[in-house]
């Protein structure tokens, strides 16, 4: 075995026991077995002692799965299967002293309970609550390490996707830069200096998230080294003083939608055009859309497809189906709208 494999053996795959989905799953699952069970003996149990099943069992859950978010922490520690045994154990241990107590309670306050002893009570509990406990641990291991697994290479795509700039923008924008040294070395130099905060942009840390702002200078960073290569054919329509700029992103949101724009809208076009650019909120989400020429070559060419795809489903992984991607074409445009909710900045 490789030493990446045994790390992988030995890494904890335990759910977070203090969130609520947890406590829903324990919570139901005990319920359906008090109710089959019902179902099954209909004549051994009255809808009095249904009701009392049901309030204590579903007092027990709460409990045990409290215990379990109590001592998260320490079960943490524990390596591989040994902290899902150490789980199941604290979980039965917990139906034992959880089933004398409410015994005891019940007892208290006066209700009426089955013909049978505290320990055999306890005992019954105890074994019901074994089995559904290690049916529902199985559940959560396998889901938990679905989740890991998908999100992994979820988040493997996303570094490829942020970190991708089109080779051919690359090749471009250095033939353009190369061209106007001779000709006006200052904007040159400046062209030199967007293309490599375009690049350093594209080679940081997927998982900080950056702001409209920063997204917004992005593009204009962009369509300035654009503007070299095809001078008075790309004309920039700016609308987006009504942008909130401390919006949080994901970077690299933005260049992909206006490069499209650009790529299939104005150098297929030996007239050009203008780009627009252009948004606003809408209640409490964010509205960016981008405008283009409507060109004959913009359905044929692969390059839209694939960075709009891209693009749905980083916005998949980052706002979980709140956001939204949408192509129109009408009166001879073609329409991106982005949309997504609007979160402020911050950096704590």
């Amino acid at each position: 075995m490789s030493k990446q494999q045994h790390e992988e053996s030995l890494q904890v795959i335990l759910p977070d026991f203090c969130r609520w989905q947890v406590l829903l799953t324990a919570v139901l699952m005990g319920e359906i077995v008090l109710l089959a069970n019902a179902l099954l003996h209909p004549q051994q149990m009255d809808w009095y002692q249904l009701g009392l099943s049901t309030l204590l069992i579903g007092a027990l859950s709460i409990l045990m799965i409290s215990s379990l978010c109590w001592w998260r922490n320490w079960l943490n520690n524990f390596e591989g299967n040994r902290a899902w045994w150490v789980s199941w154990l604290l979980i039965v241990v917990s139906a034992v002293f959880y089933s004398w107590l409410g015994w005891m309670l019940l007892q208290r306050f006066g209700f009426s309970l089955p013909e049978v002893q505290q320990p055999g009570f306890s005992l019954r509990i105890s074994l019901v609550v074994a089995m559904i406990s290690a049916a529902m641990l199985r559940y959560l291991y396998i889901q938990q390490l679905w989740q890991q697994q998908t999100l992994s290479q979820t988040e493997a795509r996303v570094q490829a996707l942020q970190s991708r700039i089109r080779p051919h923008f690359l090749f471009n924008s250095l033939n353009s830069i190369v061209a106007l040294i001779p000709e006006d070395p200052a904007k040159a130099e400046q062209a030199t200096e967007d293309l490599a905060d375009l690049f350093r942009s594209a080679l940081r840390d997927t998982s900080i998230a950056g702001t409209l702002g920063d997204e917004l200078e992005m593009v204009r960073k962009y369509l300035r080294i654009e503007h070299h290569r095809f001078g008075s054919r790309l004309q920039i329509d700016w609308q987006v003083d009504d942008l909130p700029t401390d919006a949080r992103v994901p970077r690299l949101l933005l260049q992909p939608l206006v490069e499209n724009a650009v790529a299939h809208g104005i150098e297929p076009s030996p007239n050009g055009g203008v780009v627009g650019i252009s948004g606003a909120c809408d209640g409490d989400f964010v509205v960016i859309v981008v405008n283009s020429p409507l060109t004959n070559s913009l359905p044929s060419r692969s390059g839209n497809q694939m960075a709009v795809a891209n693009i749905r489903e980083r916005l998949q992984y980052h706002y979980a189906g709140r956001a939204s991607l949408s192509l129109n074409r009408e009166e001879g445009q073609f329409q991106t709208i982005l949309r997504f909710p609007y979160d402020a900045y911050s950096n704590s």
